[in-house]
């Protein structure tokens, strides 16, 4: 994620200005990151913004619930952490859940959390730590705008995309919809 290029403080940067070397190792871990991030955003896609929107929709029978309950568990889904931590994947988490609310699928939560976390690990790899990055334990309330930003952007286009090609939203009957005495 962009938010991992900006200091924590000016003693404590999160990436370092020289290129790690390329090692076994490194090459092993660009092969897991390609080929097992997809899967691991997808199955996290469609836990949080798949089942519990539905839940937290069917629920509470309202879209701000259905986004934010979500948000909310997947934010203490990784691990415990820093306020700031906490919040950037907050943040993300809403995000995403106003994509799936709007777009009616979770296409578009799935590609943008695949591109967030291919960004976050080949920056970790190239130029950082991967242990820091898959373990965050501090953080800095500057990663909150970058991700606000990045993720806002990748909203922005992925409507634009959506009203272009005249993508349907609604399903019938509508899995929002709070259940009214069926069992």
């Amino acid at each position: 994620m962009v938010s991992a290029l900006i200091p924590a403080s000016p003693s404590d940067p999160q990436v370092s200005g020289s290129l790690n070397g390329f090692t076994s190792t490194t090459r092993d871990f660009v092969l897991v990151v390609l080929l097992l991030t997809p899967l691991q955003a997808a199955g996290e896609e469609y836990a949080f913004r798949g089942y519990l929107t539905q839940a937290f929709g069917g629920l509470f029978g309202h879209r701000w619930a259905a986004v934010l309950g979500p948000a909310v568990l997947f934010a203490l889904a990784h691990g415990a952490q820093s306020a700031p931590v906490f919040f950037d994947r907050f943040a993300f988490g809403v995000v995403a859940g106003i994509l799936v609310v709007s777009t009616g699928g979770l296409e578009a939560g799935i590609a943008m959390h695949v591109l967030n976390n291919w960004f976050a690990f080949g920056l970790a790899l190239a130029f950082g730590d991967m242990g820091s990055t898959l373990n965050p334990t501090g953080g800095s309330w500057w990663s909150l705008p970058t991700t606000l930003t990045q993720s806002l952007v990748y909203l922005g286009l992925a409507l634009l995309v959506a009203r272009r090609r005249g993508l349907e939203t609604a399903t019938n009957p509508a899995v929002l919809a709070a259940s009214r005495g069926r069992v």
